[in-house]
């Protein structure tokens, strides 16, 4: 993506998760990002260690800790979400039938927007 600046081109690094991301937290929509993977791995190389649920803040800290690589923009851009006002985001596989469907449905890794609250408050 090429943008320009005073007649200069300039490349531009467009991140689809976190555009999506401002979008589902404007319109107080729930997001589905997809990845490669089943969700979020508390062991990144040990895919029987997915957590599939992120309620808390302290279980949202743990995906925070727990993403490596690509994931730390999927969680950057989950967390930006639920704090501009999206009520959950679901990270789920992209290669599986009706990826969608299957992450809304509660496969993968979801994290609730309480995963961002404050004594009971949501931080914005």
């Amino acid at each position: 993506m090429l943008g320009e600046d005073d007649d200069e081109v300039l490349p531009v690094n467009a991140d689809a998760d976190r555009s999506a991301a401002a979008v589902a937290g404007a319109l107080g929509a729930e997001l589905v990002v997809l990845t490669d993977v089943e969700g979020i791995y508390a062991d990144p190389d040990d895919p029987d260690t997915l957590i599939e649920l992120a309620a808390t803040p302290d279980e949202l800290e743990s995906v925070k800790d727990a993403a490596e690589g690509f994931m730390t923009k999927k969680v950057m851009a989950a967390t930006e979400a639920l704090e501009g006002g999206a009520p959950a985001v679901h990270v789920g596989d992209a290669n599986g039938d009706a990826p969608v469907s299957s992450a809304l449905d509660g496969a993968g890794t979801t994290i609730q927007a309480s995963a961002v609250a404050d004594n009971g408050e949501i931080t914005q």
